[in-house]
């Protein structure tokens, strides 16, 4: 198509929907989750496991509080004026030592009493070495610091069960790419570039306003992502539709709190879209607010999905609920409008010829517009359906 003909099509698609951008908007039952599959690699049942301080400030001991793994579990104790420290250990299990194969971190924290400083936060970080043939000569100490951490400082005392630290996303300690721990990591021979695992670590970042003791059991790898709460490998609209019925819903925390920050929010399902826009459309993509079929792209197809569930009680992102309201309202088409015929790789998604869409965004005018005159007499949400 020329670039001619393409800005005429455009030019009459901004016409119809034009219409609508002038318009003022007015206006349990838990997701299924089926339990990825998970391997205990600490649990701290005789001994530290080899972990150890890194870093100043900061020591190790084996205790009975906050065991939810048997009868013993870590204790991290963290001076006030100590800011970035870690729990170290050499010893791999091979789920760890010889990747490709977990996708995150599951554990057990207990906390006897709240953090009183600014901040506090617990990850992952993976150390290792180069391969030996590796050009210049073989490196050692590499590291790679997970970007997803857990708040502690947000924490109430008690303990918590399955907080997640997700794997997919470090900078590649040799060639300063993004990657996830199975690209950044591999076995002797695998890859010209991929680092051989040696230690493995929980690191804590604070403030250095306040001290911290922390408890932690029950040590898991999972190999499914973290965003794949049906653990069928892949990121589909069942994933994403459990995730917005959650916000919806407010509970449960677990798995779906994919930013760590204690409460589920639209900042969840916007970590969702670049997890399953990185896996299912390429490195670094996002799906965008409004992609109803996680097509890549927001289009008519996306505004036909809304308009067949409009009005309906809802909260699956999937049938057109984008905002996590329970509800596919004129909110959620103010969503599709504001993205539409864009594609998560930047570029303009297809237009299509309007004629049809202008039709169909013009009854859809008329229609909320009576809407809003109807709720305006006073009838009630029930009247209004």
């Amino acid at each position: 198509m020329s670039r001619d003909r393409q800005d005429r099509k455009w030019t009459r698609g901004l016409t119809c929907v034009g219409v609508v951008i002038g318009l003022s908007w007015l206006e349990g039952s838990y997701p299924p989750h089926v339990a990825n599959a998970q391997t205990l690699v600490y649990s701290f049942e005789f001994d530290e496991e080899g972990f150890s301080p890194n870093g100043g400030g900061i020591t190790l001991a084996q205790d009975t509080i906050g065991a939810t793994e048997g009868e013993h579990s870590l204790k991290i104790s963290v001076v006030g004026g100590a800011t970035f420290v870690g729990a170290l250990t050499q010893f791999l299990p091979p789920e760890i030592g010889d990747p490709p194969g977990m996708t995150y971190v599951l554990f057990d924290l207990t906390i006897d009493e709240a953090f009183a400083g600014s901040y506090s936060v617990v990850g992952v970080t993976m150390f290792g070495s180069s391969q030996p043939d590796y050009p210049g000569g073989q490196q050692f100490g590499l590291q790679a610091q997970f970007f997803n951490e857990s708040r502690i400082d947000i924490l109430a005392p008690g303990t918590y069960h399955n907080l997640r630290i997700g794997l997919e996303l470090a900078t590649h300690p040799l060639t300063f790419e993004p990657g996830s721990f199975n690209d950044i990591f591999g076995t002797i021979g695998s890859g010209e570039n991929d680092v051989i695992p040696g230690g493995f670590q929980f690191f804590i970042n604070k403030s250095n306003d306040a001290p911290l003791d922390m408890y932690i059991d029950n040590v898991r790898v999972g190999s499914a992502p973290s965003g794949d709460f049906d653990g069928d490998g892949d990121y589909d609209c069942s994933d994403i539709n459990a995730l917005t019925t959650a916000v919806a819903q407010g509970s449960p925390i677990a798995p779906f709190d994919l930013n760590s920050d204690g409460v589920l929010s639209l900042g969840d399902v916007d970590v969702w879209r670049g997890e399953a826009g990185n896996q299912n459309i390429g490195r670094g993509r996002s799906y965008l607010p409004g992609d109803a079929n996680l097509s890549g792209a927001v289009d008519g197809s996306d505004f036909g999905i809304w308009n067949a569930s409009k009005f309906t009680n809802t909260s699956n992102w999937c049938d057109g609920d984008f905002n996590a309201s329970s509800a596919v309202d004129g909110s959620d088409f103010g969503i599709w409008n504001a993205n539409k015929f864009t594609s998560s790789d930047g570029m303009v998604a297809s237009v299509p010829e309007p004629m049809g869409l202008c039709a169909l965004v013009g009854g859809l005018v008329l229609g909320l517009a009576a809407r809003s005159s109807r709720s305006r007499r006073g009838l009630s949400i029930t009247d209004r359906i």
